[in-house]
């Protein structure tokens, strides 16, 4: 990526990455097709309709990307893409902010991770 003062532009890359049961290489190709799915037995281990990969796949393409997938069978997928994104100056400080200075806010979340990730926001 650059630096915004010196490109009005960056390049995000974007990764999803699984230790699942990974895809043989002769069905990576039609993955990305409507309604295809891995393992597709009355007894399969998986749900879904087959769209995800295909829903995904198109909107990275209207945004000017190409999806990448690495996999190895038994030992996971990576899901991959970049895009290249204009940059916007945001303020580093907005009114709104001063507004809240001082104020107490009690969350309650039964999840550790949640909990974690708001103690750190604090």
């Amino acid at each position: 990526t650059a630096p915004a003062s010196q490109s009005r532009r960056c390049r995000l890359r974007f990764q999803v990455r699984d230790t699942g049961i990974g895809i043989e290489p002769a069905q990576q190709s039609a993955l990305f097709q409507p309604f295809h799915q891995v393992e597709t037995s009355s007894t399969r281990r998986f749900e879904g309709t087959g769209l995800g990969l295909f829903i995904s796949r198109r909107l990275v393409q209207l945004m000017g990307g190409e999806i990448e997938l690495q996999s190895e069978p038994g030992a996971g997928s990576c899901f991959g893409f970049e895009l290249d994104l204009e940059t916007t100056h945001t303020a580093r400080h907005s009114p709104a902010a001063d507004a809240l200075q001082g104020t107490r806010l009690l969350i309650i979340d039964d999840h550790p991770t949640n909990r974690k990730v708001f103690r750190e926001l604090a």
